[in-house]
């Protein structure tokens, strides 16, 4: 679709194909598919240049898994923050302690992952680009 300004908007689809007759073949350059962590939702945007590495991302996996009880969560890099996503198949001090995401999938085959949510539990924001403090 073309937008006032004479750009092109695109859209996400999965029912009702018929219906369209310009659909994409592949990934327009400079542009990417992302889930969000929070509702699962498929976000088509422009490749953002990242401030964070893949490499810092995975300091901060690696740390939440050896030292804390969290066993399913996504850490998920956006802009200046590493926010830790952590799903209802967790573990948290002071609650009920619930089933874990591979006994829910055992139990529940992929309907699982039809209800299966994540919340923010935290983050570390970039302050210094430069010198990488967070």
């Amino acid at each position: 679709m073309t937008t006032a300004k004479g750009g092109t908007r695109y859209y996400i689809t999965k029912n009702n194909l018929e219906k369209y007759d310009d659909l994409l073949t592949e990934m327009p350059s400079g542009f990417e598919i992302v889930e969000t962590p929070e509702e699962g939702r498929v976000i088509f945007r422009k490749i953002k240049p990242e401030k964070i590495t893949e490499e810092e991302r995975l300091i901060v996996e690696d740390g939440i898994r050896e030292l804390s009880a969290l066993n399913d969560f996504i850490v998920y890099i956006d802009d200046k923050l590493l926010t830790v996503y952590y799903s209802q198949f967790n573990y948290i001090q002071g609650v009920e302690e619930n089933i874990s995401a591979e006994k829910a999938a055992e139990m529940w085959d992929d309907h699982m992952y039809r209800w299966k949510r994540y919340s923010e539990g935290f983050y570390f924001r970039l302050v210094d680009e430069k010198k990488t403090y967070f």
